[in-house]
Formats: structure tokens, C-alpha cells, sequence
């Protein structure tokens, strides 16, 4: 299913299975091709992104903030040295603010209702057209076909999608094409899907 979502036009898969082990996640990364694991963010087991060549590393709320900002600024460049890509996700404004420039793009979430998480939404609305940014935030939480246009209104750099896709596994790559059909309709001169 992971393959038929990069040969849909999927520009980036963030392999996040905290319950899984790491020989579970090694099985995961083996069966995707050696093209497309170059799209792949690792939420887990870092220390297998040279062994499988893949786009970056995301870092976990719970890491980052046991961590100040000098020591976020190293392993920025640690990474970098790497040629990987370096994201994380937040809850707020405020939270995201702390650390901008250091990654390369970050999540705000949720912008909506959470789909894989019933009864999660944002206390806020995420109007970031107020502000600049270094950092390209994207949108999460709750993001479906009928609301992309919203997210993008909101000053989004893109969007990424969970529950939408793969709450029936079934319709997950058609779920997929519906939103990038509309992600494409919105966000014309992005490529954050």
C-alpha cells in the first residue's frame, strides 16, 4: 500500500509506528524500493537512516523538549551533515515560535478534529498569516478534501494526512488521490504532500 501511495505522486511518508519493534520497522523499510525509500522520514529508530538511504528524521515532542536550544542546534547539524531532512510537531504557536529556523519544516496540529484521534481538536484556530516564518509549517490533525482550501486560507505551507488515508485501509491510496487532487486545486505552487 506504501508503494501504491509513492506511485500515486507521494512526496513524503513519515514512518511513525511507536508500538512496533525495531526488527518490525527494518521489515517495513526492506519492502519499499530503493527509490522511494529517499522519501521516507524515520519517527523511530534513527540510527537506521544510513542503512536505508532515506529523506530524514523526525524528531518526537517527548525528545525535543528534553532538549534546550543549543542542543537542538547540534543535532540540526548532525543531521544536516547527513544530508537528511530534520522535522518535528507542535501544539502551538508559541511552541513553534521557540525553535523557528531550525527545522526544515515542522507539524501544527490539530488544525481540525483528529480523525485517528476522536475528540482531539485544537483549542485555537492556527492563523499563521499574521506572522512570518522560517520554518514551513504544515498542517495536520483533521484535514480532508472538504477543508484544504480553509487550511491553506490559514497560511499553511501544505498539508499531511493520517486518519483521512488510513482509516480504511481499503480506500487508502483512493483516499490519498482525492486529497491531492484537492491539495493540488489549493496549494498549486507547493510540494509539501
Amino acid at each position: 500500500m506504501i508503494q501504491d501511495l509513492f506511485y500515486k505522486g507521494l512526496k513524503t511518508f513519515h514512518l511513525r509506528k511507536p508500538d512496533s519493534s525495531k526488527q518490525e520497522y527494518e521489515s517495513i523499510l526492506k519492502s519499499i524500493s530503493p527509490e522511494n525509500k529517499k522519501k521516507i522520514v524515520l519517527h523511530q529508530y534513527h540510527e537506521l537512516a544510513g542503512k536505508y538511504n532515506v529523506k530524514g528524521l523526525h524528531l518526537k515532542e517527548e525528545n525535543r523538549k528534553g532538549l534546550n536550544f543549543k542542543q537542538l542546534q547540534n543535532l540540526k547539524k548532525e543531521i544536516k551533515k547527513k544530508n537528511l531532512t530534520f522535522s518535528t510537531s507542535f501544539h502551538s504557536i508559541e511552541e513553534l515560535k521557540k525553535t523557528d529556523g531550525l527545522f526544515d519544516y515542522v507539524f501544527l496540529s490539530p488544525v481540525f478534529e483528529s480523525i485517528s484521534k476522536p475528540g482531539y481538536n485544537s483549542e485555537t484556530v492556527f492563523d499563521l498569516n499574521n506572522e512570518t516564518y522560517t520554518t514551513s509549517i504544515i498542517a495536520l490533525g483533521g484535514i480532508q478534501t472538504n477543508n484544504i482550501e480553509k487550511v491553506k486560507e490559514l497560511g499553511f505551507d501544505g498539508i499531511a494526512v493520517l486518519g483521512t488515508v488510513w482509516q480504511n485501509p481499503d480506500k487508502a491510496v483512493n483516499q490519498y488521490q482525492a486529497i491531492q487532487d484537492q491539495y493540488f486545486q489549493h496549494f498549486i505552487n507547493s510540494s509539501n504532500l
